[in-house]
This record gives structure tokens, C-alpha cells and sequence, in this order.
């Protein structure tokens, strides 16, 4: 995983502290998963709120390998179809 992919994941995560009222308690972003352990407290259900998350981090990678210099690029683009 790439830095700038990376980060996106953490952007994500910190948004979703910020204004989806997630309480993180621990997080381990691993080469091709991510372990969380949170609550939250707002309106929503969980399994809402976590698919919204996937769906941006995944728009914000598939952005990334896209328009930045990637080697893998159509092997990765692949795989994500």
C-alpha cells in the first residue's frame, strides 16, 4: 500500500471521528485490511456508516492509482472492478 493511499485511509478515519461520531479506541491499517475497534453515537446504523466509509476510501484510491504514477495501475484497477 502506498503512502497516499495510506493517508486517504486515515483522512477517512479522522472524518469519520470528527463529524460521524465514531469513538476510536484502536486501529491497525495492515497491507490489505483494517482493523477497528469503535463505536459511535449517532442516528445512523453501523453497517451504514462503515459501507459509506468503504465506499469513499475506495473512490479516494481508485482517484489515486488513476492520476498519480503507479506501476500497477491496471493490474490494480482490475481487481477493483
Amino acid at each position: 500500500m502506498c503512502k497516499n493511499h495510506k493517508t486517504a485511509v486515515v483522512d477517512s478515519l479522522k472524518y469519520c471521528i470528527q463529524n460521524k461520531g465514531w469513538n476510536m479506541y484502536a486501529w491497525c491499517l495492515m497491507l490489505n485490511h483494517l482493523h477497528l475497534v469503535v463505536n459511535y453515537d449517532a442516528p445512523f446504523q453501523l453497517k451504514d456508516v462503515i459501507r459509506d466509509f468503504k465506499r469513499h476510501v475506495v473512490k479516494q484510491v481508485i482517484f489515486q492509482i488513476t492520476n498519480e504514477p503507479e506501476s500497477r495501475r491496471e493490474w490494480l484497477l482490475r481487481e477493483f472492478r
